[in-house]
């Protein structure tokens, strides 16, 4: 039998055992009367199997991936697509990766082994069986090339490869040939595009980095075509003495939407990977949910596997114009979620809902309810945190005098025209454990929530009140923004309660000085230790911020008609007492903050929207912002002191309000992928090919256009993609008076009067007089020094190289380095 008809046998047996288990779930559904039929997909990554007999002799490890199978042999990787139509696809339609000029016979290994363990059941015969096959993370080939080793890993279930390059080796070595592809092409943005038989395989750009204590130095690198089949790889200058990783790195990204406007609000992730995002939507068509016919706004709750495949969205009918604002999950998998609804008002104008969905996406009771509450006003909730017993902690708005609380509550008299509200539900979905108004007698929201191990909660916001309550050992005890105590601007809050409602630990304000000083705080997260993390905004030019940090002063905002804002990033300890780190984040627009999320080594991420055309840009899937307003996603590092990754995200259509992206909500999981949602009106926004919506919804709307959520996975090493025209510092700080070493290449149609000019992080076109500007050697690609001028004052830095050929703005800019004394 020809050996890859063997292996498909194979894979063919595996796939069948898994529909068949598919459909037995299927069958015993019952589903939701607003929710979609529900699709299964099993949450796991590629797990890679030694050879035991159940492949092909030349075969080492094989692996399953969504769609495919890979088969390792000692010299190539084979890529075999999986049956169409349920015949097998042909050898013709398999893709073959040859390391061009390799070591023949490296030492092949496995590592990271998993728990599960594979079984094949060839025939009656007992014989020939085989059982406990163990499966493995990772597969290493050692010296493919003189100091260079080869790792083939699992991404979230779709296979990547790394080439690890020790010092003494060299990556311009490194050529890869494809065979089976009917073309080979490199795009715009550096993807390495194989066309086959049964569809495209895609490569990303490759991301190229060094490892340092702190985190990874970016190198700029690009795939190259070195043959009609081959392609290989170009390496900017990087530090010899250490080892450099070439990792193609493949990100997911979708649209989520129907033929009217649709945006997602926030987003929560559960254990086995799936993602949960929900929001609001006008769309009678959307995505995996059943149609139905829509009068007003909606909320919707959709869930997607790790790998992105829509399990159920689910309508819930008649709420307010935002739809539903908040989600959080529990260990069960179901999700609850938060807003404001008019149908279901049982005491004024608008009462708050808490909605749980159960793993199916039904709300039906046992396993889901619908709880509503609130006073004779307008009440609803902003966002929503669940504990270990399924307890539903939400926090928000309420105008209702007769709002309810809890005997023993902190707070229980309605002072100003809003508070805000902490309400901890019970896990059956009945009734409160306590419930507590948290403001002054001005006005008061409470935006964002988390909670502890213990039950502690953890709340930010805005309050205009003088006398909003706070700690005698809070960091800031006095609200800085009031003309008189009557009369003040917004500023921020940080607030913690303990686990009954019945006091604060902790409260603090968070703001700038001066009245007309506004601060709004629109997210929070806390790490093991019991430290905040808050972002938002502020036109404070006098914010809090630390020593050190990446921004520690106010941007230019130069803004028209509106008002301009900085985002902002800060770390509380767990006292309250103090800032752990403070930073402004900004470009030389406008910049606002929505979501934060930490992951275990104490990075942030964040996500909002900018207008600003110099955001920093730092391994940046997207260096340059393209409409109005563009949503944007960054990971700090845990001081603040450095960008590790910084891209606008967004569509590159003709500028324009109906063209915007932001971003809404992050989450990280355990490693280190984040997780950003949000809502786009560019029918060119970024996604992937195996994604669950790659297209913008049919818009219905012709005048006005619409808008579609958005859902973008962004891998743990960063968004980072390498650029066709790119400049450089070769170190990452400089000293005052010194020389520094400025490279740059691609630039198109290079003239002697190209330039490169050094600007503040973050700020707008100065004059290159003021900021040092020199002029290339007119060669499309090069270096040269540049003498750092003294009257620099001591900070962050980009470069920004000028074709003389494009006077709308610079080319390339580079990664941020730090100007010292």
């Amino acid at each position: 039998m020809n050996p890859l008809m063997q292996l498909r046998q194979a894979t063919r047996i595996a796939a069948t055992a898994c529909l068949a288990i598919l459909n037995i779930f299927d069958a015993g559904c019952a589903h939701y009367a607003e929710a979609s039929p529900i699709q299964y997909e099993r949450a796991q990554g590629l797990a890679f199997e030694p050879n035991r007999g159940q492949t092909d002799d030349q075969v080492r490890f094989l692996a399953r991936g969504n769609g495919y199978t890979v088969f390792l042999t000692s010299t190539e990787a084979v890529f075999a697509p999986r049956a169409r139509t349920g015949t097998g696809a042909t050898e013709s339609e398999s893709v073959r990766m040859r390391i061009v000029g390799a070591n023949p016979s490296p030492t092949v290994s496995a590592s990271n082994e998993l728990d599960g363990k594979v079984n094949y059941v060839l025939g009656a015969d007992a014989t020939a069986q085989l059982t406990g096959i163990p499966t493995y993370g990772k597969v290493r080939y050692t010296a493919v090339y003189p100091h260079i080793d080869l790792v083939y890993h699992d991404n979230a279930g779709r296979l990547e490869y790394d080439f690890v390059v020790d010092p003494e080796g060299n990556p311009d070595v490194i050529s890869l040939r494809f065979d089976g592809a009917s073309s080979i092409e490199i795009d715009d943005s550096g993807m390495l595009m194989l066309r086959t038989a049964v569809g495209e395989l895609r490569h990303g750009p490759p991301l190229i980095y060094q490892e340092r204590d702190d985190g990874r130095d970016r190198i700029e690198g690009h795939w190259i075509r070195t043959g009609p089949q081959t392609v290989g790889v170009r390496v900017a200058s990087y530090d010899r003495a250490r080892p450099l990783v070439i990792d193609p790195v493949i990100a997911y990204s979708t649209y989520l939407g129907g033929n009217s406007n649709d945006w997602v609000m926030d987003i929560a992730l559960d254990a086995a990977g799936n993602v949960y995002v929900t929001g609001g939507t006008t769309s009678p068509n959307f995505p995996g949910a059943t149609p139905v016919a829509l009068t007003d706004n909606a909320a919707f709750v959709t869930k997607l596997t790790a790998s992105g495949r829509i399990i159920y969205s689910t309508y819930l009918l008649e709420t307010d114009e935002r739809g539903a604002t908040g989600i959080a999950v529990d260990t069960l998998g179901n999700a609850y979620v938060t807003g404001g609804t008019s149908l279901w008002r049982t005491t004024g104008w608008f009462d708050v809902f808490v909605a749980k969905l159960d793993a199916f996406g039904r709300v039906a009771r046992p396993g889901g309810y619908f709880f509503t509450f609130g006073g004779q006003q307008v009440d609803y909730g902003n966002r929503v945190a669940v504990d270990g017993a399924g307890n539903a902690y939400v926090t928000g708005v309420t105008s209702s005098w007769n709002f309810p609380t809890t005997p023993g509550a902190f707070k229980r008299t309605f002072a100003g025209d809003s508070d805000g509200f902490v309400t901890k539900v019970n896990a059956s979905g009945t009734g409160f454990v306590y419930s507590t108004l948290l403001g002054g007698r001005g006005l008061d929201s409470a935006n964002d929530i988390a909670i502890d191990i213990n039950g502690n909660v953890y709340v930010t916001g805005s309050t205009e009140s003088s006398d909003f309550p706070v700690t005698a050992a809070g960091y800031q005890r006095t609200h800085r923004a009031c003309y008189t105590a009557d009369y003040c601007s917004k500023t921020g809050f940080v607030t913690k309660v303990n686990p009954w409602g019945t006091a604060l630990v902790y409260s603090s304000f968070l703001g700038g000085t001066g009245f007309g000083a506004e601060t709004a705080m629109e997210g929070i997260a806390i790490d093991a230790a019991g430290n905040a993390y808050v972002t938002g905004s502020t036109d404070a030019e006098n914010f809090p911020t630390t020593a050190g940090v990446i921004q520690p002063t106010a941007g230019e905002r130069l803004c028209f008609y509106t008002l301009c804002t900085d985002a902002v990033v800060t770390k509380l300890n767990a006292s309250g007492s103090a800032l752990v780190y403070s930073t402004y984040l900004y470009g030389n627009l406008m910049d606002d903050a929505y979501g934060i999320a930490v992951d275990s080594a104490g990075n942030a991420y964040v996500t909002g929207s900018t207008v600003s055309n110099y955001f920093p840009a730092v391994n940046a899937f997207q260096p340059t912002g393209h409409a109005t307003t563009n949503g944007f996603v960054v990971k700090l590092n845990s001081t603040a002191t450095r960008l590790l990754y910084s891209s606008y995200l967004g569509g590159k259509g003709i500028a324009g309000e109906s063209n915007s992206s932001g971003g809404s909500a992050i989450a990280v999981d355990a490693l280190g992928k984040a997780y950003v949602a949000g809502w786009t009106g560019a029918t060119d926004f970024p996604v992937t090919s195996a994604a669950a919506q790659p297209r913008a919804g049919a818009c219905s709307d012709t005048i006005y256009g619409c808008s579609d959520g958005f859902l973008t996975v962004i891998e743990a090493s960063g968004p980072g993609a390498p650029q066709a025209t790119w400049v450089a510092m070769a170190s990452a700080s400089a000293r005052l008076g010194t020389n520094i070493t400025a490279q740059w290449y691609g630039l198109p149609g290079p003239t002697a009067y190209d330039w490169i000019g050094i600007y503040p992080l973050g700020h707008s076109d100065q004059p290159y007089e003021i900021w040092g500007g020199w002029y290339t050697t007119g060669a499309s690609s090069g270096s040269i020094q540049l003498p750092l001028p003294t009257t620099l004052t001591p900070g962050w830095y980009e470069l920004r190289l000028w074709s003389d050929n494009d006077i709308m703005g610079p080319v390339a800019r580079s990664s941020p380095f730090q100007v010292i004394r």
